[in-house]
């Protein structure tokens, strides 16, 4: 079969408030391989080097009527996308006063874009809407702030009757002591695995000390690996990725690199009259140091840095199978329960657990 790709704005870049549900109704009628979404922000009189585009993205949801078939925040929208992609996303991340920033990132519905055999159908459904719900942090304009959506469309191409859908099974605060127990759906075929586990300071693989995912009891343990081991496991198959960003801060300061696992992290001084170096520290945190030529500490300077490795927004995404063949993903439905079983070991982290399953549609 011929078909070609062709893109469909479906919002153009429309002026938001501070927070709000922006419902989006998707009346496309050729298969979506992906939809864009593009969220812009304006920064307000104070450098906010911490503070991407997506972390004001509290929910992305496709819905239904009451069905819910994908459901992230923003943060977890920007790692799955990583992980789909092999890269990042355009994006422009700049903590610097008054600077805009952005984010484009893709709701993937198939193994890669353009796959004909998983992609968003539309037409099967009643009355598919995309659904966008964001709460700007302070530190941002109440002006400049900008929503767009834009579907990736395969023209030409007999609607598939699957695709894969991404949502998020439960969200939490750890405790820090004890196994949390998190129960996995059975309903659908699992592709894959996602734990997201930040905190500020603290670095990101000290957060579990221990990943088992137990199937029936220990009827089958797919994993049963401590951090280090889970970690490694999870580098071979994806990574390392690298963003680009501009802050705006002093010397002896802290910027997030939104890697959990920043190995290496390049930057370029802002003048010419600072010597600048940029050294990783605590997995997902940059330690900026700047001096005059005379060797005194340089005021707040704006400088850019690329940081380089592993875990898009402290997201950990273990794969079931091989990606291009459907029948070695996870057989979720041949259990009656799944458990993933997480060792807390620092308390106050934002943790939560994401699945993407093989929907039928």
């Amino acid at each position: 079969m011929v078909w070609k790709f062709r893109e469909i704005q479906i919002e153009d870049d429309k002026g938001i408030g501070d927070s709000g549900t922006e419902t989006i109704d998707l009346n496309v009628k050729d298969p979506i391989t992906a939809l864009i979404v593009r969220f812009k922000i304006t920064n307000a009189a104070q450098a906010c080097p911490n503070v991407p585009p997506e972390k004001s993205i509290t929910k992305v949801e496709i819905v239904d009527g009451g069905k819910t078939l994908w459901s992230l925040n923003g943060q977890e929208s920007v790692g799955a996308a990583v992980y789909g992609l092999g890269k990042w996303p355009s994006h422009w991340y700049a903590g610097n006063t008054s600077y805009n920033q952005h984010i484009k990132f893709p709701l993937l519905f198939g193994r890669y874009l353009g796959d004909e055999e998983f992609a968003f159908s539309p037409g099967k459904f009643l009355n598919p809407q995309l659904k966008i719900t964001w709460a700007a942090d302070a530190l941002h304009l109440t002006t400049g702030k900008t929503l767009g959506v834009t579907a990736r469309v395969m023209d030409g191409l007999a609607p598939p009757t699957q695709a894969l859908m991404w949502k998020q099974v439960e969200a939490w605060t750890t405790v820090g002591t004890g196994v949390k127990k998190v129960d996995l759906p059975v309903d659908l075929i699992i592709r894959n695995l996602m734990v997201r586990l930040f905190e500020t300071t603290t670095t990101p693989p000290s957060i579990v000390s221990h990943y088992k995912l137990d199937c029936d009891l220990g009827e089958f343990i797919p994993f049963d690996l401590d951090q280090d081991e889970f970690r490694d496991i999870l580098k071979l198959a994806d990574g390392p990725f690298t963003n680009r960003q501009m802050g705006e801060i002093a010397s002896g300061e802290y910027v997030q690199t939104w890697l959990g696992d920043t190995y290496g992290c390049g930057g370029d001084q802002g003048s010419k009259e600072y010597i600048t170096s940029i050294v990783t520290w605590n997995w997902h945190r940059a330690l900026v140091h700047a001096v005059l030529h005379d060797g005194t500490a340089a005021p707040t300077l704006g400088f850019e840095y690329t940081p380089v490795g592993y875990l898009p927004h402290n997201c950990f995404l273990y794969r079931f199978g091989r990606r291009e063949i459907p029948e070695t993903w996870f057989p979720a439905r041949e259990y009656g329960e799944i458990a993933l079983k997480l060792t807390e070991a620092v308390a106050s982290c934002d943790a939560s657990v994401s699945v993407q399953q093989r929907v039928t549609l």
